[in-house]
């Protein structure tokens, strides 16, 4: 199973705290992250995420569900749906 790799400001609004106290834990060393090259964003596992928030106390440390990347109103109504992950696909018929 592939680890799930979250951005600072995804990490920062799953747990209701800003990015500087995201990116701050980063620089102390007490949050785990990684960076492809010196100019990349920082990317987070979501279980160091977890295990930190719950070794601090920050409270909200849940896994949301992903929003859409569309919103159905963008969407033409020429037979196309969102799907659970937020995707495009064809309407289907019963």
């Amino acid at each position: 199973m592939d680890e799930v790799l979250i951005r600072v400001s995804e990490a920062a609004r799953m747990l209701g705290v800003c990015e500087a106290t995201i990116r701050r834990a980063i620089h102390e060393g007490k949050l785990q992250a990684d960076k492809g090259t010196v100019n990349s964003p920082w990317r987070i596992r979501l279980n160091s995420l977890l295990t930190w928030a719950g070794k601090t106390g920050v409270e909200g440390a849940t896994v949301p569900k992903r929003q859409p990347l569309l919103d159905d109103s963008l969407i033409p109504d020429e037979g196309l749906v969102l799907d659970e992950t937020g995707a495009v696909a064809p309407k289907r018929h019963p």
